[in-house]
């Protein structure tokens, strides 16, 4: 439920229609090659939001890491980057991700480091 949230929370700050979301069958390869090529802080952002996607229930299972790191290549981020990012995620989530005021979130969204 955690993901779920996180999902529902970054959609109405970015104004995407979640509907529309849940239907689309597009893959990551057919969504980046339709909106253009994404700069490398974009596409660190997207990276970012994955990962802490994928362990906002405490549990960042094999399968995840596998997955993540298969976007990870398919945005063309070195494995190194996702390593430091799980690093510093890891530090931060579960406990405190459901907790944190949402003008936090929204300027930790928009500012990668």
């Amino acid at each position: 439920d955690h993901e779920r949230l996180f999902i529902e929370r970054q959609a109405r700050m970015l104004g995407v229609d979640l509907e529309e979301l849940w239907r689309s069958e597009q893959t990551l390869e057919q969504v980046l090659a339709a909106s253009g090529e994404p700069s490398p802080r974009v596409r660190e952002a997207i990276l970012r939001d994955v990962a802490l996607l994928a362990m906002a229930d405490g549990d960042y299972a094999e399968p995840e890491r596998a997955e993540v790191a298969a976007i990870a290549r398919a945005l063309g981020i070195d494995a190194s980057v996702l390593s430091r990012l799980e690093k510093l995620l890891g530090g931060y989530l579960p406990e405190t991700l459901h907790a944190t005021p949402a003008w936090f979130t929204e300027y930790w969204m928009l500012n990668v480091g």
